[in-house]
């Protein structure tokens, strides 16, 4: 095998294993028999049979996005994508998320929960993954509660003046930009 094939089977094994949470109980066991049926099929043959069979047959696998305990893991393989594109920090210029996952790091609610609570959200509601983003913890406290109309003013703002408030993102936004 071309090491560009083999880094691509290991990319999208890592991906169906961590969104099928294939080694969360009794990893040894799993590995032992994946490792077995490779050897015996064969690694493209086992792998698409498996990740067919696991993710394209689930009815309900899109619904999973939605239920709290799985969506950690569906957010780790946004994080893990990010982290290869070099992705930078919700509010930053230059810290990447590879730099928040190492060092210190909130997960920021877009949509603040008690805002979004008050108004009849249930939690699986609030606590969607499309409401996370990864951000350093001094710029997840400076925002707080606030709704996303308030604080992305106020970057706009930094972005014009110059004078940070939350994050370090400096750069122009125009004035006829729309904020939600």
């Amino acid at each position: 095998m071309r090491s560009g094939s083999i880094e691509s089977i290991v990319r999208k094994w890592f991906v169906f294993s961590v969104l099928a949470g294939r080694y969360s109980a009794s990893p040894e066991t799993q590995f032992d028999y994946d490792i077995r049926r490779i050897d015996e099929y064969g690694t493209e043959t086992y792998m698409d049979a498996v990740i067919q069979s696991e993710l394209s047959g689930r009815i309900g696998f899109l619904n999973s996005l939605i239920l709290i305990s799985q969506a950690i893991r569906f957010f780790n393989v946004f994080l893990a994508a990010q982290v290869m594109m070099q992705d930078k920090d919700f509010l930053s210029s230059h810290i990447t998320v590879h730099d928040l996952i190492t060092q210190k790091w909130d997960i920021h609610h877009i949509f603040p929960k008690d805002y979004l609570k008050s108004n009849g959200s249930a939690k699986n509601r609030y606590n969607q993954i499309a409401n996370y983003v990864i951000m350093e913890s001094e710029a997840n406290i400076s925002i707080g509660k606030k709704l996303p109309k308030q604080y992305l003013e106020a970057i706009r703002n930094q972005c014009n003046d110059g004078e940070l408030k939350y994050g370090g993102i400096t750069s122009n936004i125009p004035k006829n930009t729309k904020i939600f």
